[in-house]
């Protein structure tokens, strides 16, 4: 085992979904402690790697917020029949805080991606706001099974089953699962993989809600005035937004959501190539 230690000093300027964002301070001390052993690299047959680091902050000293996390990583290799192996990947974070709004996005648990749950985007997962936005969780639980087959002396073929998710409370698990299939290339500089997969557990788009008369959006494409740039336009529409807002809220409106109405905030991106939500 390897022991490290670490002290990590973040100044965040933090968006999480539609209506949760900040600036946050952090200086961070840790401890990590990582395990490495395999055979016949780069495509061994036996091999266990794991990794697991405890880390915090505290407002008494230069952070504004308290918090304590936990994390672990592992992955096992076993070897099956002539060419085949067996691939075993898991993750586990927790963190201990009072409340999941001080906390910045960096440091929040997601799941979903190449080294998570595979079918999903990056950090595609996790827990939603209001708006059926992902903002991340306090928690996350992630879990793999790959069966990989060598079929030429640099490559091998490979089906996977992925799930797990990000969440705030135990009781709350709601795990995705994505299965896929792919191959692997065993080049002079490293495995290089390709993958397939499809989620199992995915919702439509908007995910049943357009029948709802409080559920809208809207995209209006033109050109910046000279010499403006896409951020001071962004700052220019923010700052406009609560009147905006203030003075369009919905008659009959769920007072639950009226406040997160007020803090929501138009914004501008970059649409040299037009706007697609399918697309991103």
């Amino acid at each position: 085992w390897i022991r490290k230690w670490f002290v990590d000093l973040r100044l965040e300027d933090y968006t999480a979904g539609a209506i949760d964002s900040g600036y946050s301070k952090l200086l961070l001390p840790g401890l990590g402690y990582g395990y490495a052993t395999n055979d016949f690299p780069p495509r061994p047959l036996t091999g266990h790697r794991t990794g697991v680091y405890v880390r915090g902050a505290s407002d008494v000293f230069i952070s504004d917020t308290s918090f304590v996390q936990f994390y672990a990583q592992s992955k096992r290799i076993f070897g099956l029949w002539k060419g085949g192996r067996v691939l075993l990947r898991g993750e586990y974070g927790t963190t201990f805080i009072d409340g999941l709004d001080t906390l910045p996005t960096s440091v929040r648990y997601f799941a979903g991606g190449d080294v998570s749950v595979r079918g999903y985007a990056f950090k595609d997962l996790g827990p939603e706001d209001e708006f059926g936005e992902v903002v991340g969780g306090k928690h996350v639980i992630t879990g793999s099974i790959e069966l990989d087959q060598r079929v030429a002396r640099d490559w091998s073929v490979a089906a996977f089953v992925d799930s797990g998710n990000a969440f705030d409370n135990y009781d709350d698990i709601n795990p995705a699962t994505g299965v896929g299939v792919g191959v692997r290339w065993y080049s002079i500089v490293g495995p290089i993989r390709f993958d397939i997969a499809v989620p199992l557990c995915s919702t439509a788009l908007w995910d049943g809600r357009m029948h709802q008369r409080d559920r809208w959006w809207l995209t209006i494409m033109g050109r910046l005035k000279p010499e403006w740039t896409v951020m001071r336009a962004n700052e220019h529409l923010r700052a406009l937004s609560p009147g905006v807002l203030d003075a369009t809220i919905p008659p009959g409106y769920d007072p639950s959501l009226v406040d997160g109405y007020r803090r929501l905030r138009f914004g501008v991106v970059p649409a040299g190539r037009g706007v697609s939500r399918l697309r991103d």
